[in-house]
């Protein structure tokens, strides 16, 4: 039987049980931080936004991005810029924010770019995307501009790095494809051109990279990119979306313009296209990522 004196106790044991638990709480609190900052720095690509993602190589990428096995390349969190229509959604651990249908892309850009301050930003100019029906290079500007705002405000080291996705056939490689695709991609490949441009010039890490001509489908892929003016063929879409996320966590990639082909299937471009025969050596060097 407990006697009175026995209660003074009490106060003293429910005070010490209280301590236990919050420093319990306090140890699993410290844990999770620390298992979460392990799991952010293992991440190469940080918090990753997208830009053209509703594109069929755009919709590679976020699917590429949520599925790799490889902890360095999956990002902390995915947010995408300027959709205008459905995007297949792809169940993976890193978060996905899509915006709502019918939301501009000039509207939602600076939302989204603030909220995500990303580490990462993909730029996607597929041309299965209707550019001919957009101001593609209005666009990039806008992002590129806001960009470079949030860098002033940051620490160097932590300026967003961007992936510009063009084609093959911009500035300095108009030499690389067939004269008949020039001619009828010129419009495009003209702005994409001013894009790239702009993109050296506004002060931002950056990788370029200039795919020949995109593929549906999957197979058999040597995916290689190469800092060469001369060269041309074909790559998958889903090939290239791999091969972009290498090319993000690649440091010696940083302000290099790079053309990404597919080795098994190069093409001769003149005087006419035909397959690359085994025998023949590429005009190329491969660049090492």
């Amino acid at each position: 039987m407990l006697r009175t004196e026995h209660y003074a106790f009490l106060p003293c044991i429910s005070r010490a049980l209280e301590e236990r638990d919050s420093l319990g709480i306090r140890r699993e609190l410290r844990a999770r931080q620390q298992r979460l900052s392990m799991q952010q720095s293992r991440s190469k690509l940080g918090r990753v936004c997208v830009t053209g993602a509703n594109s069929p190589l755009g919709q590679e990428l976020v699917g590429a991005l949520t599925r790799t096995p490889d902890p360095s390349l999956r990002p902390d969190a995915i947010g995408v810029i300027g959709a205008r229509d459905p995007i297949e959604s792809h169940s993976a651990g890193a978060g996905l924010h899509f915006p709502g249908p019918g939301v501009d892309f000039l509207e939602c850009a600076a939302t989204d770019l603030e909220h995500y301050n990303p580490r990462t930003l993909f730029s996607i100019n597929d041309d299965d995307l209707g550019l001919r029906r957009r101001s593609i290079f209005r666009e990039n500007q806008v992002v590129i501009d806001l960009l470079r705002a949030q860098g002033e405000t940051n620490e160097p080291r932590s300026k967003t790095r961007l992936v510009l996705v063009t084609l093959l056939g911009c500035g300095d490689s108009e030499d690389a494809i067939p004269s008949q695709a020039f001619d009828v991609l010129r419009p495009l490949l003209l702005e994409l051109s001013r894009v790239e441009q702009y993109v050296r010039e506004s002060g931002l890490p950056y990788t370029i990279v200039r795919p020949g001509a995109l593929e549906h489908g999957d197979a058999d892929s040597r995916a290689i990119v190469s800092e060469s003016k001369v060269g041309f063929g074909t790559i998958h879409r889903s090939t290239l979306a791999h091969l972009l996320l290498n090319v993000a966590a690649s440091e010696k990639a940083v302000n290099k313009t790079l053309m990404a082909l597919d080795m098994n299937r190069l093409l001769v471009a003149a005087p006419y296209v035909r397959p690359f025969e085994v025998w023949e050596s590429p005009p190329f060097e491969v660049f090492d990522l």
